[in-house]
């Protein structure tokens, strides 16, 4: 954080705002506790676990809303896709989609 959120006064790396006097103790907290959540999304991204990076996105957007964690839900989603488009062609092999007859175009005849 690099200004206090009440008077937008520069900090200097202090618990406490020179000019407002305000403690930012637990917002400097909720703030480290933001960057390690999206720490801890970024490499559950590159371990290939989707679910653990979205829950790991979810509590650091509560802890503090940043531009930053649209671009990590970017990359969740787009991994998803891959996924998707991965496991697809493999469950057309599978029996049940070998049973469901393939759609027929219809031809029209004038």
């Amino acid at each position: 954080m690099e200004r206090c959120p009440f008077c937008r006064a520069r900090l200097r790396g202090l618990n406490l705002c020179s000019r407002c006097g305000a403690d930012l103790t637990l917002v400097q907290r909720a703030e480290r506790g933001a960057r390690r959540a999206v720490a801890g999304a970024l490499e559950a991204l590159v371990r290939g676990d989707l679910d653990a990076a979205e829950v790991s996105l979810r509590r650091a957007r509560t802890l503090r809303e940043d531009p930053g964690h649209g671009f990590v839900e970017a990359l969740i989603r787009h991994q998803r896709a891959r996924e998707q488009r991965r496991v697809a062609p493999a469950l057309a092999n599978t029996a049940v989609a070998r049973e469901i007859p393939p759609i027929q175009p219809r031809r029209w005849w004038f």
